[in-house]
């Protein structure tokens, strides 16, 4: 009985109670983003406006390159390359003069859809695939000689994935933040993935195993269980479409609700986004797993102790996020 106790006061100190301060910081921050971007305009105190900016650009600032470490460690291991590779990822969020400027004094003027083109998609696209062959070209000249190309090969394809997915979701995440949905997307794609993970945990719990005896994918993340990955999945469309018209509630004239019942072509991206999205977050879940099992590591680092890194609390958030990107850009939500 003692040993239980201890087991469950553990749980209590190490897991729960982390976790929800980290839910009421993540919270805090995502406040002072909407209203850093919000208030543009709806006031004319300078003061007022450059303060939030400034707040939250740093703390964006700060938890990217944060991130972007994390990653570039895991997979260079050198700390000195992994803060150059990091700083390298980090500049690219900004060099795009238009980004840069809307980032840095006002609101974006443009839906998602037209930040893409008129901030040149092309060098987006460019400089995320060059991050990769800047791994590749790095581990090329300071692997050991025994390491085979293929191997070098193999390895940079999880990373540029990897690399993709955490580029897109933090450029993306900015510019969702100065959307008047911004609060309601961002909180979306956040309990869907949440919900899928939660529903997973507790459906693999009380029914793994009941129906079938393989388990989802035994090699990359033994405790999975198929049963668990499809509540998971019913769970969050559960979620989803509570929290949609829940939240038309709260805001009856700007929501994805209205969105959903009035606007065919954006229903139809909306639907299949829903359907998609418990999918995208078993997916990132299982990735990031396998990237850190492919690399030998438990976490990405211990900055949260027991959470392991930010980006192993945000990797099914992440890979989310990328693909409601790819919905909103041609759907112009």
């Amino acid at each position: 009985m003692k040993t239980k106790a201890l087991t469950n006061n553990e749980f209590w100190l190490k897991r729960f109670l982390p976790a929800i301060l980290l839910v009421i910081i993540l919270i805090a921050i995502l406040a002072l983003f909407q209203n850093s971007f919000l208030i543009h305009n709806k006031t004319n105190n300078l003061t007022l406006f450059w303060s939030l900016r400034i707040s939250s650009l740093l703390i964006y600032i700060a938890m990217s390159f944060w991130m972007i470490y994390e990653l570039n460690r895991s997979f260079l291991k050198a700390k000195t390359t992994s803060l150059i590779m990091s700083l390298i990822s980090l500049v690219t969020l900004f060099l795009s003069p238009n980004y840069f400027k809307q980032v840095l004094i006002g609101q974006f003027s443009w839906t998602l859809k037209d930040l893409f083109i008129n901030d040149g998609i092309g060098v987006n696209l460019i400089l995320i695939a060059l991050l990769p062959f800047v791994f590749f070209l790095i581990n090329f000249l300071t692997a050991p000689k025994e390491i085979l190309v293929k191997e070098l090969f193999i390895k940079t394809i999880y990373f540029a994935v990897a690399n993709t997915i955490l580029m897109v979701f933090l450029k993306a995440f900015i510019i969702i933040n100065t959307n008047p949905k911004g609060l309601e997307i961002i909180l979306l794609t956040i309990l869907i993935a949440t919900a899928s993970d939660t529903g997973g945990f507790f459906g693999g719990k009380l029914f793994g195993h009941k129906i079938f005896k393989n388990k989802l994918a035994p090699q990359i993340s033994p405790k999975k269980t198929i049963e668990g990955a499809i509540i998971g999945y019913l769970f969050a469309l559960l979620i989803s479409f509570i929290f949609i018209f829940s939240w038309k509630a709260i805001n009856p004239t700007n929501n994805l609700a209205s969105d959903l019942l009035q606007n065919q072509v954006k229903r139809i991206a909306l639907l299949f986004f829903i359907l998609f999205a418990p999918l995208a977050a078993i997916f990132g879940d299982l990735f990031f797993s396998l990237v850190k099992r492919k690399l030998g590591i438990k976490d990405y680092s211990k900055i949260l102790k027991d959470h392991g890194g930010i980006l192993d609390r945000l990797d099914s958030i992440a890979t989310v996020f990328l693909l409601w990107t790819l919905f909103a850009i041609p759907f112009v939500f």
